[in-house]
């Protein structure tokens, strides 16, 4: 009976060990500890950069509305009949740019959403990590990175990373 037992016993541990085996590899794919990149921080700094780039295009297109609404209030103060229309149209389309530039901080509260779970996800798995040891991902393998073309497609750089424009105008000057 005590050797059913014990077979018992060894049978639960190795599916223990292949189940903690699985997790590891998982875990991996998401976030290896030995890895040199973090592809959960990059989503969310690339979502951070999306927020900062849609707001200083909204800012943007703002302050042009708002130079074209101070050309339309000279062109009103001149009080020609044939002007007021055109003016009155031009003040129009520019409250409705106003009123469009909302999208801006609806966009923004929504990433940040993503962002929070994003963190919230980066902080569950370095807890794994954590309780399973790094020392244990030494055997499982790294994801594999990009090759080829698909290693350039980056898309714009997260502001101080990448080649900056000083250095590749210094490649050709």
């Amino acid at each position: 009976m005590a050797e059913a037992s014990l077979s018992e016993v060894a049978r639960e541990l190795g599916e223990l060990k292949g189940l903690i085996r699985s997790l590891q590899s998982e875990v991996a794919l998401v976030r290896h500890p030995n890895a040199t990149e973090d592809r959960l921080s990059a989503a969310s700094q690339e979502l951070d950069a999306i927020v900062k780039a849609t707001e200083g295009a909204t800012n943007s297109i703002l302050a042009t509305a708002e130079e074209i609404g101070n050309v339309t209030a000279e062109l009103q103060a001149l009080g020609l009949a044939e002007v007021a229309p055109l003016s009155d149209k031009l003040d129009n389309l520019v409250a409705d740019l106003f009123t469009q530039c909302s999208f801006q901080d609806i966009t923004g509260q929504r990433v940040n959403k993503v962002v929070t779970t994003l963190s919230f996800v980066e902080q569950r798995i370095e807890a794994m990590i954590e309780q399973i040891g790094e020392d244990s991902f030494a055997d499982v393998p790294l994801p594999a990175s990009a090759d080829g073309d698909a290693a350039l497609l980056n898309g714009p750089q997260l502001a101080n990373k990448g080649v900056n424009q000083s250095d590749i105008d210094a490649l050709f000057g």
